[in-house]
């Protein structure tokens, strides 16, 4: 059993003092505690141990992972260190999102994964030409910007949040207007990667999910913000995680590429390619190989897209 005591003072230095006494509970790591207090200073900390911490299950979808993140982050600007080394970082100070997008240089990969599900196991070498794919995925603000309109029902989150509930034919229509279109299954996997072969685009390690996506086991639930994670190798965010992704492409079986490893894919179909999983997804369905589908007029929650070109 855990006790965790909470002594608070808000009324003079709005900071939180956190004492915890542990009996019959290994610490997986350091404790931290994110609160938010009503002096709008954010304490960012999260408490990793083996067992439940105010009744709430460290490790509910039995994947290895708690679903509590290390969120003491560090910067250089605008915080100040506690005394229990997290950062206390004023609520009025905001980070500017990740804007732009990435160059994804030409290359070739072997897609898909031999360990996978079955429609992810034949591999072949796969190339790639040069484009540029959004660093982040689309805002709720980008698109109400181009189309008029937000079909994202929960308001909560805000207009830095990925704006999901969105159709295959929407998601094509906001990227053609701003001279964009989808990404390839290929070529989102491919970025995705970012010259990785592991089973994650961070590595084989289960528990750096925590770091780079917001899933069951940091989400709380729900669709966070862009870009506060951290980007891949090719400076991409939330790749995994967050909102799943529509592709330019119909879902069918991989077919064999042409002899210069151009990919073949379907001319139509009944499903789209969707990638990438969502918040709340494990940690499995994070992998870069995984492939989900879903009909053309779906609108669902979590279900958004970021915008590729050739140029």
């Amino acid at each position: 059993m855990i006790l965790i005591n909470l002594l608070i003072d808000s009324s003079r230095s709005g900071k939180i003092s956190i004492r915890m006494t542990e009996k019959r509970a290994k610490t997986i790591r350091d404790i931290i505690i994110g609160v938010m207090t009503n002096v709008k200073i954010w304490v960012l900390s999260a408490c990793l141990v083996s067992s439940q911490v105010a009744g709430y299950e460290m490790d509910d979808d039995n994947d290895g992972v708690p679903n509590t993140e290390d969120l003491c982050q560090r910067s250089e600007k605008d915080a100040k260190v506690g005394a229990d080394g997290c950062l206390v970082v004023p609520a009025n100070v905001k980070a500017p999102l990740p804007s732009g997008m990435a160059k994804i240089a030409k290359g070739c990969f072997y897609m898909g994964s031999n360990d996978g599900e079955l429609n992810e196991r034949q591999t072949f070498l796969i190339c790639v030409k040069a484009f540029q794919l959004d660093r982040t995925e689309v805002t709720r603000a980008a698109f109400k910007k181009v189309m008029g309109v937000i079909p994202s029902e929960e308001k909560a989150c805000g207009d830095d949040c990925p704006v999901d509930q969105v159709d295959w034919s929407e998601a094509n229509k906001y990227c053609a207007k701003i001279g964009k279109r989808l990404p390839s299954e290929a070529e989102w996997e491919y970025a995705a990667r970012a010259g990785w072969t592991s089973k994650w685009s961070w590595g084989n390690e289960k528990l750096d999910a925590l770091r780079h996506a917001w899933f069951v086991g940091s989400s709380g639930g729900q669709l966070q913000p862009v870009g506060k994670k951290r980007p891949n190798a090719w400076g991409l965010f939330d790749m995994f995680g967050n909102a799943s992704e529509w592709t330019a492409d119909w879902f069918g079986d991989y077919l064999p590429p042409t002899p210069v490893g151009i990919p073949i894919t379907p001319k139509t179909g009944e499903v789209c390619v969707v990638r990438g999983g969502h918040f709340n997804s494990s940690v499995r369905e994070l992998r870069s190989a995984l492939r989900s589908w879903a009909p053309p007029d779906l609108r669902d929650v979590g279900l958004g897209f970021r915008c590729a070109t050739s140029k």
